[in-house]
């Protein structure tokens, strides 16, 4: 019998349910009326309101993440943050709260791969993929995940030592020393200077969790991917389509640790950002009531989730319907289509401040650079274009036999000319390409120089909830399904949210180790220690928001 928890995922590094955009939510609950929530009212609002009113621009607009896992809500909400057109100016402070600073260093991570001006857009959206849901790399990657991290560890290092720029994006401020310290140690073990097999490793965990059944394990997987994922459909789709996630990715993950496979090449490296520190205590012996009693001991290795893929952040949801449209009773795009549209329009957004929209399919894709006939109706015309400029040509025998050297001559030195001139239109084209890719990013940095990424991590209740500072201070929270109990009434969380605020608590749709009695008895969980602690639970749904999250309001105080 396989079991049903497995005791070795200590640290979850993705969440179990679509990215939300935090002010979106906020906005809706709140009776907002100047939020897009689609591509098409974002049009309507753009053409509606050319000169947006900022209303309380001075007050930060405050939102917190207990424990996400990773940085979707964080992305989502930053990138999208221009649809919200009477706030452009106001603002925004995103808490991120994770248990270990393991947690934070890889959200900081992420983060900073999705704004590196370095890299193309195409390779920002390849790379962060890979690095959010890959236990194993590209060679390249591997390289860009060392190089990266070793800036994203000065970054922490220089607001260590105060000399930070204030206009920075993510605050340490609220950091013991000591978590920051360990934030910094767990990027420095991200450069291989000592060999780690991730091979090995995903090979032992499965072992351990599937004990007898290990040569077997296919089986387990397909019943996993057919009777729970299938069964819960897709967010938005008629659930007889079943789930978006291929069965062959959601297998291959499940067996490799691969979930994201963007090209034909060898993953051989181990994705460091996945490895982090368990802490636990030896069985050595039993004291006098028959307790287990040993040495502390921190073992350092891959403890991250081997059974819910990372599909479901970024790569189960889009605004453009046309990836969900069936054929022959199936999706046509899986996943991991979804996903890398995904990533590219919040690249784009934060870029241009418009959403993304797909190429017209309406037309034939062709290369823009392509040159020469490609076509029967321009081979036709440049067969008739040669033949009229060989007629009209003197012949080379007609020609005195004194001037064949000096039309050759005469022919080289055009032929040299002519490469010049295209050399240097190309170069004009490639520096014009540069400036604008400038641009873009100079306009990108200046969208996100309104929000800042406050990090905290340790004991929730001394460095926020009990402080009267935050009273009342966050208008949208978000808790992951591990970390249901910061819900109970004596942890306060309640006493930091202002009136009205919308509580999003992850629920276990997606936890394929439970049954469907285990998810609703967590649900009714939720429900139970939300409702003590005196949040109302939604009574209609929310756009942006999945059936993977209970949704809760502050009542207005009295």
């Amino acid at each position: 019998m396989v079991k049903v928890l497995d005791d070795s995922n200590v640290h979850q590094f993705w969440g179990l349910s679509p990215a939300i955009d935090l002010l979106q939510l906020r906005g809706q609950t709140l009776g907002h009326k100047n939020y897009a929530t689609g591509l098409e009212d974002l049009k309507r609002l753009q053409l509606a309101d050319k000169q947006p009113v900022s209303q309380d621009s001075e007050k930060p607009l405050n939102v917190l993440q207990l424990a996400a896992y990773d940085c979707r809500h964080t992305v989502y909400t930053m990138c999208r943050s221009t649809r919200h057109l009477r706030n452009q100016d106001r603002p925004v402070r995103l808490y991120v709260y994770e248990e270990e600073p393991e947690g934070l260093a890889r959200h900081m991570l992420l983060v900073s791969i999705l704004l590196d001006e370095q890299l193309t857009v195409r390779d920002r959206v390849e790379r962060f993929l890979e690095i959010h849901g890959n236990a194993l790399l590209q060679e390249k990657t591997a390289d860009y995940l060392e190089t990266c991290s070793r800036a994203v560890e000065e970054d922490v290092m220089q607001q260590l030592a105060g000399s930070c720029p204030v206009n920075s994006l993510f605050d340490l401020s609220m950091l013991k020393i000591a978590d920051a310290d360990k934030m910094a140690e767990a990027l420095r073990k991200h450069q291989r200077k000592v060999k780690y097999d991730m091979s090995a490793a995903w090979e032992t965990r499965c072992r351990k969790f599937y004990e007898t059944r290990f040569d077997f394990r296919r089986n387990a997987v397909d019943w996993d991917y057919s009777m729970r994922l299938t069964a819960q459909g897709t967010p938005g789709v008629d659930p007889a389509l079943g789930s978006i996630i291929h069965a062959y990715h959601f297998r291959t993950w499940r067996e490799t640790g691969v979930a994201y496979e963007l090209r034909e090449c060898q993953y051989v490296e181990a994705n460091r950002s996945l490895l982090s520190t368990a802490y636990g205590r030896t069985k050595e012996f039993k004291d006098r009531n028959g307790e287990d009693r040993g040495r502390s001991v921190a073992a350092w290795g891959f403890w991250a989730d081997i059974l819910n893929s990372p599909y479901h952040s970024f790569g189960t949801v889009s605004e453009e319907a046309s990836f969900f449209v069936p054929g022959n009773k199936q999706f046509k795009h899986s996943s991991l289509d979804v996903a890398e549209h995904n990533i590219t329009a919040l690249i784009h957004e934060l870029r241009t401040g418009e959403a993304y929209q797909l190429p017209d399919k309406s037309q034939p894709s062709r290369a823009p650079a392509a040159s020469g006939p490609t076509s029967m109706e321009d081979l036709e015309q440049h067969a008739e274009l040669r033949s009229a400029q060989a007629a009209q040509s003197p012949s080379s025998s007609s020609q005195p036999e004194g001037g064949t050297d000096a039309n050759s001559e005469q022919a080289a030195c055009i032929d040299s000319v002519e490469a010049n001139m295209r050399r240097q239109q190309v170069a004009a084209e490639v520096d014009a390409q540069r400036a604008k890719e400038a641009a873009l990013d100079a306009a990108a940095r200046q969208r996100c120089s309104h929000c800042r990424i406050i990090f905290l991590t340790g004991d929730l209740q001394k460095q926020l909830t009990s402080r009267a500072k935050f009273a009342g201070a966050f208008e949208a929270i978000t808790v992951g399904s591990r970390h249901i109990h910061l819900l109970d009434k004596e942890r306060g969380l309640a006493k930091v949210a202002a009136p009205g605020a919308v509580l999003a608590v992850e629920n276990a749709k997606y936890m394929l180790q439970l049954n469907q009695d285990q998810v609703n008895r967590f649900e009714e969980m939720i429900v139970s220690k939300a409702t003590d602690a005196g949040w109302q639970k939604a009574k209609q749904p929310v756009a942006g928001v999945t059936a993977a999250h209970t949704l809760f309001h502050l009542p207005a105080r009295s």
